[in-house]
């Protein structure tokens, strides 16, 4: 209760909790400064002013604060209090703090709205019916598809009449769905009428009494299903269409399910093979087909073959010569559903073409037999000679830079053996590592040098029997220092694989051509955090060497002639000359494997296999010979392609005698024994040269 200079006199506990002031605190004087916020004062003396002028009580919403500062809402109702002369006395008021209820309200209405927004944005017709089956909901996404606005569909009692204006169609939707008496549906598609006259197909959904909606008696969403209903019926358009060319093609047609079953056969199968439809239909075409050995990739799936050819025996037994041409079938959903073929009778076609192969020139085919040996002997050489500069260049890389690291060698040992401070001890202990790292990577150098690449002399002979690990031991420092530093590097080679037995230069050139090539593809690529990952482990009676990296991949035209050689899609930079064909014959020549595969996700792959073997080697037993050449590395050459040929290299003064003796046609010392027989061999031939005098 106010008195009329606006101070307390009555204030109950329940005003005492809401503003936090006691009686004392606002009984003293004016107390409307301590409760009412500054941007309501204006209204509480206004409304003041009403309540001395007996204007009535007065209900007001206003803002208030507490003792603490707190600002809430009130609900206040006022009523002035009058003497028996009828003037005001004092004036009595109730307040109720409303502010959780005012907040819990402006919550709801803000999730509203964004309600109403996600609806609006939904990429579905949504839409509801109040209890008397009258529009109140019509998203923006049913305006763009029919054309209606909201302003047209809600509050209207004759939509349906909008949407479906021919009466029969209108009748039976109102049907369809008194019959479930008004309930929840799933996926009815019927057509609409929209506002332009276009007519599309919706798949209409009903879920009101699964998602209740207070207010809404059926309420759910529409998808435009109008793209799908053409397709399906160009679809369905097509395969007659392609039903009718398999009927009246000349060629023998059949479809079969995906589990080999045939479903249709065409007039001119029934004709070619003596079976009729009814004999066939139901049956695997393996039983009707006959055909043996089976040919891979007919009528399979999962192995499939978009062409192929193939025998078949008719119903009395004869065989028949059948190119098919075949095509897989799909359902709706994208699944397979069979395979449709159509096979063209060759037979008497083939019959006449071995007929005149019978009667080929053969001197004709000889000539061109020996001109493709010729042709290959030249691309071999021509290989041979890119590959032998670049292992001489190698080789004496690593000899000169051997020759330098001796003295530095030396020198470092004599200091060491000074009194030295320890800091200065460790410095050059730092720079011994340095040197050591240094030779290590001379050994790797030497083993890409000068060796015989023709794949016929890489046998046992010239072969080394190590562990991936030795080898990776002895190429580290080169193979590491074949990636820039900008891409990262990883190497992880166990100590427990097999032995293998193989060139150790060239299983260096191999992997060295392979990092070459992921470098390459991740530089090109741009790639910022580009990785290149060199695996070893065990296979199938083999020791995987596995080369991967996240560049862009191959392309599958790419990946089919990656391994010719010479072929390339960029300009050579660091590189052996003929890329992934050096690392391919080389293990074919081992015995081995080489692989690419390149995921759709980008990166590439190489692995390469080497047969495992016993570290134990055993020892030739062809002819011995002795090799008198002072060139050294002619001299190895020589050893080396005799190897391959399965001969014991002997040296002089051994017993028993050799059976040859290798001397320079031009030069070079003929032993005393003259019974022994001469291999004389021209350099200037080159190595294939070399190679056919030694064979000879």
């Amino acid at each position: 209760e106010w008195r009329l200079d606006r101070s307390v006199r009555f204030w109950n506990p329940a005003a005492e909790r809401i503003f936090g002031y006691t009686h004392d605190e606002v009984a003293s004087g004016d107390a409307f400064p301590l409760i009412v916020d500054e941007a309501s004062a204006e209204i509480v003396d206004r409304v003041w002013a009403q309540l001395l002028e007996q204007s009535g009580g007065v209900n007001l919403i206003n803002t208030n604060r507490t003792k603490d500062g707190r600002v809430i809402q009130c609900h206040w109702y006022s009523c002035p209090l009058t003497d028996c002369e009828g003037r005001v006395a004092a004036v009595v008021s109730f307040a109720e703090d409303i502010t959780e209820t005012v907040r819990a309200q402006q919550e709801l209405r803000r999730a509203n709205d964004r309600l109403r927004e996600v609806v609006n944005k939904l990429p579905v017709i949504v839409w509801a019916f109040d209890e008397d089956l009258v529009p109140v909901l019509w998203n923006e996404h049913a305006e763009r598809i029919t054309g209606y606005p909201p302003e047209r569909i809600i509050g209207n009692p004759r939509v349906l009449e909008l949407l479906y204006p021919d009466e029969q169609e209108r009748l039976a939707c109102i049907q369809g769905w008194a019959e479930l008496d008004f309930g929840d549906y799933d996926e009815i598609e019927r057509p609409i009428v929209c506002a332009d006259g276009s007519v599309r197909r919706i798949l209409w959904s009903n879920i009101a009494a699964r998602c209740p909606m207070p207010g809404w008696r059926a309420w759910g969403i529409g998808v435009d299903v109008t793209d799908r209903h053409e397709v399906f019926v160009a679809l369905r358009e097509s395969e007659k269409r392609y039903r009718d060319i398999i009927e009246n093609a000349n060629l023998a047609g059949i479809i079969v399910d995906t589990r080999g079953h045939i479903l249709f056969v065409n007039e001119f199968f029934e004709g070619l093979t003596g079976w009729s439809a009814d004999e066939v239909l139901g049956e695997h075409f393996s039983a009707v087909i006959a055909d043996d050995p089976p040919t891979e990739g007919l009528f399979d799936t999962d192995a499939f073959r978009s062409r192929m050819e193939g025998r078949l025996r008719t119903k009395t037994g004869d065989p028949r010569t059948i190119i098919w041409t075949q095509s897989r079938l799909h359902t709706p959903g994208g699944e397979p559903a069979g395979v449709c073929a159509l096979g063209m009778d060759v037979t008497d076609h083939r019959r006449v073409q071995a007929e005149l192969a019978e009667y080929r020139d053969h001197l004709e085919q000889l000539v061109q037999e020996r001109t493709a040996a010729l042709v290959e002997s030249q691309r071999k050489l021509e290989d041979a000679e890119r590959l032998a500069s670049m292992g001489r260049l190698a080789a004496g890389l690593s000899h000169d830079l051997g020759n330098m690291l001796l003295p530095v060698r030396c020198h470092l040992d004599t200091i060491g053996e000074t009194h030295l401070e320890p800091r200065a001890r460790e410095a050059l202990g730092a720079v011994r590592a340095g040197i050591d790292f240094l030779g290590q990577l001379g050994d790797g150098l030497a083993l890409l040098g000068d060796r015989p690449d023709d794949p016929k002399s890489w046998c046992d002979a010239c072969c080394d029997r190590f562990t991936i690990d030795e080898w990776w031991r002895g190429v580290r420092g080169l193979l590491e220092r074949t990636v820039p530093r900008h891409i990262g590097f990883t190497a992880s080679i166990p100590s427990d694989l097999p032995g293998v037995c193989a060139p150790r230069h060239l299983l260096t050139r191999a992997v060295l051509n392979l990092l070459v090539n992921a470098v390459e593809a991740i530089d090109r690529a741009g790639l910022e955090d580009g990785r290149i990952v060199l695996e070893a482990g065990p296979g199938d009676g083999a020791a995987v060497l596995t080369v991967t990296d996240n560049g862009p991949g191959l392309p599958d035209d790419v990946a089919r002639h990656a391994r010719e050689p010479f072929f390339t899609t960029k300009t050579r930079t660091l590189s052996t000359g003929l890329g992934l064909s050096v690392v391919d014959g080389f293990a074919r020549s081992v015995g081995g494997r080489f692989e690419i595969t390149s995921p759709p996700a980008g990166g590439t792959s190489a692995r390469l296999e080497i047969p495992a073997v016993d570290r134990a080697g055993g020892a030739g037993s062809g002819p011995r010979v002795e090799i008198r050449i002072p060139d050294k590395r002619l001299a190895s050459l020589c050893e080396e392609l005799l190897g391959s040929m399965g001969c014991i290299v002997t040296e002089d003064g051994v017993s028993p005698p050799p059976d040859f003796t290798v001397v320079l046609k031009d030069g070079g010392s003929v032993p005393d024994n003259q019974e022994r027989r001469l291999i004389l061999v021209d350099p200037s031939a080159g190595m294939e040269g070399m190679r056919r005098a030694l064979t000879r």
